[in-house]
């Protein structure tokens, strides 16, 4: 797992930005890191707290962009540019138009929890859910997916119709929008570059991110982990 915090590059050098609950021993060096404005943790609070008490109610209520909420609750010092700029890696967004709703939710957990790199890489994630299904095919093109609508729920395969009681569509947008209709997202792309050095650059469990100047989006290089030492079977030893 990936410690509950970030490393971000400012015009002064890195700097530690961590939760102190879970990561106690780097509060000293967020203490210290100058990023900690009383009126940006103030608002990041009142905009974030709703959604780690009443999630569903938080969710329920009128959205705008994560721009504008953050603007409304005057989180714009240096806090926010680190934000922004985590964000922006995770969700692929370069100038906060994404739904403060969703990125509020999004926030929730890692506010809650950690990220992490399963062992094996992510294939042990489908691995996982097909573990626990009676009947699994793989490699088995869908032709359409049939609602209840239209009479039994089920899909059109090459080799004949299956039938179900729900069919979840968990695909990438484009084959979303072929097979249940709805409108294609637009989607935005990054790039994952791998390296092998001879020593980490630095030793700490955080995803460093660059918080100097002001441009938009975040660039050339959006963020960068020593993955490595989260989890070494990721790399050669």
């Amino acid at each position: 797992f990936f410690d509950a915090g970030v490393l971000a590059r400012t015009d002064a050098g890195l700097r530690v930005l961590a939760d102190p609950r879970r990561t106690p021993r780097l509060g000293v060096d967020t203490l210290r890191s100058g990023l900690l404005d009383v009126g940006d943790v103030w608002g990041l609070g009142r905009w974030l707290g709703p959604s780690l008490a009443r999630p569903q109610a938080a969710a329920a209520g009128p959205d705008t962009t994560l721009a504008v909420a953050l603007d409304a609750h005057r989180v714009d010092g240096d806090l926010r540019r680190v934000l922004d700029r985590f964000i922006a890696g995770v969700v692929v967004d370069p100038d906060g138009s994404t739904s403060a709703q969703f990125t509020r939710l999004l926030l929730r957990s890692f506010a809650l929890g950690r990220p992490g790199l399963p062992e094996g890489g992510m294939r042990r994630l489908p691995e996982q859910l097909a573990a626990g299904l009676a009947d699994v095919r793989t490699a088995v093109p869908v032709e359409a997916v049939r609602s209840k609508v239209t009479g039994m729920a089920g899909v059109d395969t090459p080799g004949g119709p299956l039938t179900a009681r729900q069919v979840v569509v968990a695909t990438g947008p484009t084959e979303a929008s072929r097979l249940a209709g709805v409108p294609r997202v637009a989607m935005n792309g990054l790039t994952t570059w791998w390296f092998a050095v001879d020593d980490a650059p630095d030793p700490r469990r955080l995803v460093a991110v660059d918080a100097r100047g002001n441009q938009a989006p975040p660039g050339p290089v959006w963020n960068a982990a020593v993955v490595s030492t989260v989890a070494p079977s990721y790399a050669p030893v």
